[in-house]
């Protein structure tokens, strides 16, 4: 367990024969590639692995990602790396890092020295929010290419993933048009920085929905209160007195007082989510959304489970569901597609969607159709399991496919590639972002709403 805390997993792991790294935060960076150089170090990496799964140097040639072909490297260009000087060194790390490096060489032994007999143990990887939110690209990556070294891909007992969070396991929305980011990394387009840009006064409205925002971003006091600044500086202030003739909302003088902030340089800010929060004092408008239990719907875990959640009471208030929202805010902008009537019409839609993708439910709401039912009621009558994804229609009833592990990596081979997540590109924001002189940081833990 690497934790800046020990809390109860790094308290459980220690009871149980395994280790808890004690970094400072955000040095994870140093920490993946100490571990990895050690493992090198002692030839314990996953050998068959590593050749079989993993991109040689005409594979690699075949990137056509910028981020592929600037940090791409294959198994050799990693171990150069990590060899060719002390910079990862486990008296180094240990200096950076915090963590002793008896501790870095005990944690490389139990990711990857081989077990009596010469069997290789196995080996599964969990990454959260505490490591990639601090650099987020170097840390992610160090901890890949340590992940591909041990051979933790997509086998059985042998997984790299993320621990939890956002689930993820239903239908995406648009891929983000990087082509109008104003942001770049040597000359390439990454996605926009909305934090700086905001601070730097460069938005004129911003939709929340469902986000704490400042409350869980770096920095979260200097963003706050830019946005206090933003919103409730420049020109007039929306308030329920100049919003409501009685008890009747007077659109056209909200129109006006709104866009009048928006002329000054302020920020339009909109909320939408099922209960006020830390934003919510910031807010030219409140849009109350309904949650789970207060509208039928769907939602597949990251397992690809699919089930349906019932309705058990009214949205309290003026309370509506995210879809609906949305809905009516796209037609009063003039686009079409959003006639939907209840939830049942964006699950259907949404099956157009996943049809070719390992969340693939369309054969449901084609034989949900075919017996004159809502897909939704199908699905419910499927009980609490509900059904697993990809569907397939056979001899005409349907199946779920079972949660298989496999090594599937988005490459032009095919095959993974070894990542560079390197310490300089770290060190110069790590030490902007540390304590000075007699400063003392307490590291705390996070709690959205505390």
């Amino acid at each position: 367990m690497v934790n800046p805390r020990r809390d109860f997993t790094a308290a459980y792991a220690e009871k149980n024969g395994g280790i808890h790294l004690q970094l400072t935060p955000g040095t994870d960076t140093m920490l993946n590639n100490a571990i990895a150089r050690v493992i090198i170090e002692n030839g314990w990496e996953d050998i068959d692995f590593i050749a079989e799964r993993t991109a040689d140097s005409d594979e690699l040639a075949q990137e056509s990602g910028w981020r592929r072909k600037m940090f791409g490297m294959t198994v050799d260009d990693y171990k150069n790396f990590l060899l060719g000087d002390d910079t990862y060194s486990v008296e180094n790390a240990e200096r950076i890092t915090g963590v002793p490096a008896n501790k870095i060489r005990r944690a490389a032994e139990i990711l990857a020295r081989p077990l009596s007999g010469g069997t290789r143990p196995k080996t599964s990887m969990m990454i959260e929010k505490g490591n990639y939110w601090s650099h987020n690209y170097p840390n992610t990556a160090s901890f890949s290419a340590l992940g591909l070294l041990v051979g933790a891909g997509g086998r059985p007992g042998q997984m790299i993933s993320r621990a939890g969070g956002h689930q993820r396991g239903m239908i995406s929305g648009a891929g983000y048009p990087k082509d109008k980011s104003p942001d770049e990394y040597k000359g390439n387009k990454i996605e926009l920085n909305v934090d700086r840009w905001v601070v730097e006064g460069n938005v004129r409205f911003m939709w929340l929905i469902g986000s704490t925002w400042a409350a869980a971003m770096g920095a979260s006091q200097f963003l706050r209160n830019n946005i206090n600044r933003l919103v409730t500086e420049p020109g007039p202030t929306l308030t329920r007195s100049n919003s409501f003739d009685g008890n009747t909302l007077n659109v056209e003088r909200v129109k006006d007082t709104l866009k009048a902030k928006v002329d000054a340089m302020g920020m339009v800010l909109i909320q939408q989510d099922i209960y006020a929060n830390a934003m919510s004092e910031f807010a030219d408008l409140i849009l109350p959304a309904a949650t789970w239990g207060e509208v039928d719907f769907t939602r597949m875990q990251a397992e690809r489970r699919l089930r349906m959640y019932s309705q058990i009471m009214p949205p309290p208030g003026e309370a509506k569901p995210d879809w609906w929202i949305i809905a009516q805010v796209a037609k009063r902008m003039g686009f079409e597609g959003y006639d939907w009537k209840e939830p049942n019409d964006v699950f259907e839609e949404a099956a157009d969607r996943s049809v070719g993708t390992v969340h693939d439910y369309k054969e449901l709401v084609n034989m949900a159709r075919s017996k004159g039912v809502k897909a939704h009621e199908f699905l419910r009558d499927l009980g609490t399991t509900g059904i697993q994804c990809p569907i397939n229609l056979e001899n005409g009833q349907l199946t779920g496919t079972k949660h298989l592990h496999q090594d599937s990596f988005k490459t032009a081979s095919g095959k993974a590639v070894f990542p560079r997540g390197d310490w300089d590109d770290v060190r110069e924001f790590q030490d902007s972002e540390s304590p000075k002189g007699d400063e003392l940081w307490v590291t705390n833990m996070l709690t959205n709403e505390h």
